[in-house]
């Protein structure tokens, strides 16, 4: 019995010994014709591959062909069996290409299995068919099912992205504010088994949007501003290639600043919200791991969003235009458009409402309390924080609304609703001369202009609040009908002189003798 252990042992010690010693051996690679009787055929890598122990026999231990189909097309007449390679031929342009491709197929082939035996290392059959896979760019059956179905995965969150982002540019109502509630949920739950990285960098800004919006850290509102950065940075991107995530550096930032200012004639506030909101973006790919780029960081990376000096007009001249006849005027923009435009001048100038509320100015949400009617709304821009405002209704609003079975009339887009204000001004004789002031590439501009020029949507909710502080009403009240956060943010908005403030004292009566 000891005897036997010990032969045992000897001899594994002496097959171990020599196992160490092995060497790997292959002849180099061949190419052939995978079917020669065929007109074409595809070609195949043929190589047979042995293992070889260092006895002193060097008896065969095993032996395996490894078989390769490429895929590459070569008809039967123009291959070379001798040779194994394409014939170069006039008539075949192709053979010299399929050659060098070849050759390199080969090389690489050959260099890996080299670096697989410096290693210690015997590749097997599957090793070398995944190395020639990614030489090639194939996938094999099971990989491209995978791929197919994470194919559609990406065309449907592209589909999903693109059918909010529409949603959200064009809601109008409460029911399209439900639907991208609940679309935002879809859309979130999509984006977890999402690589985020294998996105486009208009569907990972998109994606970005509806993450914060999911969390409710921006509001719907906010949502359809950055959508419109995203338009902005999408044709900036058209004569620009190198914007992405990973290459956006200061040199990239001048040249958006320059194509903002001198192609498309941007305003400075255009300018310095897209950068915020770019800024804003990379910093968050850089925190999800989606990019190294840091350029957030950077002092220079800033365009400073500018305050133009805006006007507000003064309630006799919000009356004239509200009473003003336009049924007789002769302009480009049609009867039609000035009669809604007059109702909406209305609503904006007497109530001081946003642009993004319009749709909150509702038989719906007003309510009656000690026989007065009051707007009760959750502000677009505020309702992430919860807050809702308690409006006072003015007569003049209900009236329009009673006008349209308590619906607010049809809204046109906001820029094409500033130009039919600025017409129903000018028309009213809005023609007193004001300073205001605007940036132009990078310059501050000062001019004199007749008040209608300057007429523009926010005017009405500068006229709004200068009128009510005029009427003596307290700053605060001001503050949360207009739905700011701070007073300081108010008083910016009161367009007074300082005789306006002199004769509101006055009206206080502390300063005459009583009788």
């Amino acid at each position: 019995m000891f005897l036997s252990l010990l032969k045992l042992n000897i001899v594994t010690r002496y097959l171990t010994h020599f196992y160490k010693k092995s060497v790997f051996m292959a002849s180099r690679p061949n190419v052939l014709l995978r079917n020669p009787s065929s007109e074409e055929s595809n070609l195949r890598i043929a190589w047979s591959v042995k293992l070889n122990v260092g006895t002193y026999k060097k008896t065969n231990i095993s032996s395996t062909v490894f078989r390769y189909d490429l895929e590459i097309k070569i008809p039967v007449i123009f291959w070379n069996k001798k040779q194994k390679r394409a014939k170069q031929v006039g008539d075949f342009a192709r053979g010299k290409s399929i050659n060098s491709q070849l050759d390199k197929i080969i090389k690489r082939l050959q260099d890996h299995y080299d670096d697989c035996l410096a290693r210690e290392y015997y590749p097997t059959k599957d090793d070398l068919r995944q190395f020639l896979n990614k030489e090639t760019h194939r996938i094999s059956p099971n990989a491209k099912k995978v791929k197919a179905s994470e194919g559609k995965d990406y065309k449907s969150i592209k589909n999903q992205l693109e059918e909010i982002w529409l949603l959200i540019r064009r809601r109008k109502t409460d029911e399209d504010i439900q639907l991208i509630e609940r679309k935002k949920q879809k859309v979130f739950r999509s984006l977890k088994n999402i690589d985020l990285l294998k996105l486009s960098f208009k569907d990972q800004f998109s994606a970005w949007i509806i993450i914060l919006l999911y969390k409710n850290d921006i509001t719907i509102s906010a949502a359809h501003t950055y959508f419109n950065r995203l338009v902005t940075l999408l044709s900036f991107q058209e004569s620009n290639k190198k914007l992405n995530i990973d290459t956006v550096d200061l040199g990239v930032f001048q040249e958006f600043l320059s194509w903002a200012h001198y192609v498309k004639d941007y305003g400075q506030n255009t300018i310095s919200l897209t950068v915020t909101v770019l800024s804003s973006f990379i910093k968050w790919s850089y925190h999800e791991g989606l990019t190294d780029n840091r350029i957030w960081e950077h002092p220079d990376f800033v365009a400073s969003p500018f305050e133009p000096e805006t006007i507000a007009l003064a309630e006799e001249e919000i009356w004239r235009v509200i009473d003003f006849d336009f049924s007789a005027i002769e302009t480009e923009i049609t009867k039609k458009s000035l009669l809604l435009g007059q109702k909406w001048f209305a609503i904006f100038f007497l109530q001081g409402i946003r642009f993004s509320d319009n749709s909150r100015i509702d038989r719906s949400n007003i309510i009656t309390r000690k026989g007065e009617l009051y707007f009760d709304v959750r502000m677009q821009k505020t309702q992430r924080k919860n807050r809702k405002a308690v409006i006072p209704c003015h007569w003049r609003t209900l009236e329009i609304l009673d006008e349209n079975d308590g619906r607010p009339p049809k809204i046109y887009r906001h820029d094409s609703l500033a130009k039919i204000f600025r017409e129903l001004c000018f028309w009213a004789g809005i023609n007193r001369i004001v300073e205001v002031t605007e940036m132009k590439r990078n310059t501050i501009i000062s001019k004199k202009v007749p008040a209608w020029q300057a007429v523009s949507i926010h005017t009405g909710r500068r006229s709004y609040a200068t009128m009510l502080y005029n009427q003596g009403i307290a700053i605060e009240s001001i503050r949360v009908f207009l739905g700011h956060a701070s007073v300081d943010q108010t008083i910016k908005y009161l367009k007074i002189s300082d005789w306006d403030i002199a004769d509101r004292a006055v009206k206080t009566g502390f300063f005459s003798k009583s009788d």
